[in-house]
């Protein structure tokens, strides 16, 4: 039984429950702790399954009363393996524990923002009083292994996973209705805040090649309804056929009504968690060829993959949904049987149980 501590913010339950259910499930085999904030989300079920719980996150990178306090927690309870998860917890852990022998693992579930010749990079993951990288996807890693020019390779994948049980209660929010379009309009949906990565200007402008069909695209998040956004679509005539609903805590109920999910993005994604939550709702997916993402979907096999950066291609693939009811019950359900018997939590769990295995001092 190895002693683990993880330093994570647990603030939000639905962003970090992957995360936190599999420190839950490893807590069946060994001696886990976690620092976390006092808004943990997930405290009541850490506690339940035995986990040890510190109502404490560092505020800030360097933080000295964090490093101190990490120094102390991980000397005073014998850790022996600490899992780092953002950047204040990276900052102030490897502060906190670059003289001791605790293996220290690091998360990194993004494709960019860390490059070789970047002097800040050896701070963080190319620090070299770090053990391994944990990868959300092997996308990831391999960008990282391009990154260690000067450091020996220590990365690993493991995909967090998912549980399709979370989901299954989930009742759909009748959106057509909220929006004021017929019964059997083919409404098709992004959940996403506007960022570039996001390649949401390419789904707009793909909206031009659909033509003379009953579409509907429903953009869910923050930003979307930029002057920009707003004037493309006017330009191109889908003004009606296009609509903002901004921030919804009800997000996964609206995507459990639509007839697809469409994610756009042109880099720097894991696996990303909204196509794996539509998955899990059995909405068929429609999705660009990034690294990471890829991993997911299999091209006409459980959903469609297309070209990132190609509009064209991106209705092609919409349409290929629209216009074929039984495919769309076919890629939904296998798409769902991905996460179910692939990407779920008891698998990742094995991988984390054998890799903590390996890694664990011969004295646990």
């Amino acid at each position: 039984m190895a002693k683990i501590l993880v330093i994570s913010n647990y603030k939000d339950f639905h962003s970090t429950r992957p995360e936190a259910f599999l420190f839950v499930g490893l807590a069946k085999s060994h001696d886990v702790h976690v620092i976390s904030g006092k808004n943990n989300a997930h405290r009541g079920a850490f506690l339940k399954a035995g986990v040890h719980v510190e109502d404490f996150h560092p505020p800030k990178k360097k933080d000295k009363i964090a490093i101190k306090k990490i120094q102390d927690y991980v000397k005073t309870r014998q850790i022996k393996i600490v899992f780092l998860f953002n950047s204040e917890a990276i900052s102030c852990g490897l502060s906190a524990l670059k003289h001791s022998k605790v293996k220290i693992i690091l998360y990194r579930g993004f494709a960019g923002h860390l490059s070789w010749y970047d002097p800040s990079a050896y701070l963080k993951h190319l620090h070299p009083r770090v053990d391994l990288i944990w990868c959300n996807s092997f996308g990831v890693e391999e960008y990282l292994k391009k990154q260690m020019v000067f450091v020996n390779n220590k990365t690993i994948t493991i995909n967090k996973g998912h549980d399709v049980l979370w989901y299954e209660n989930t009742d759909p929010f009748d959106i057509r209705k909220e929006i004021g379009v017929a019964d059997d309009a083919f409404l098709f949906i992004t959940v996403a805040n506007n960022r570039k990565m996001k390649g949401v200007v390419y789904l707009l402008n793909a909206l031009r090649f659909l033509k003379d069909v009953d579409y509907h695209l429903v953009l869910v998040g923050k930003n979307m309804d930029t002057p920009k956004n707003k004037a493309l679509i006017k330009k191109i005539g889908a003004d009606k056929n296009v609509h903002f609903l901004g921030f919804r805590e009800n997000a996964l109920a609206i995507v459990k009504s639509a007839d697809c999910f469409v994610l756009p993005s042109i880099y720097g994604e894991s696996i990303t968690k909204s196509v794996i939550e539509a998955m899990s709702l059995k909405i068929p997916c429609v999705i660009t060829d990034i690294p990471g993402n890829v991993e997911l979907i299999d091209h006409k096999e459980n959903g469609i993959v297309v070209p990132s950066k190609n509009p064209e291609a991106l209705a092609e693939g919409l349409s290929c949904i629209l216009n074929n009811k039984n495919l769309r019950k076919d890629y939904a359900n296998k798409g769902y049987l991905k996460i179910k018997r692939v990407l779920n939590q008891e698998n990742a769990i094995k991988k984390l149980n054998a890799l903590i295995t390996h890694i664990s001092p011969s004295d646990q």
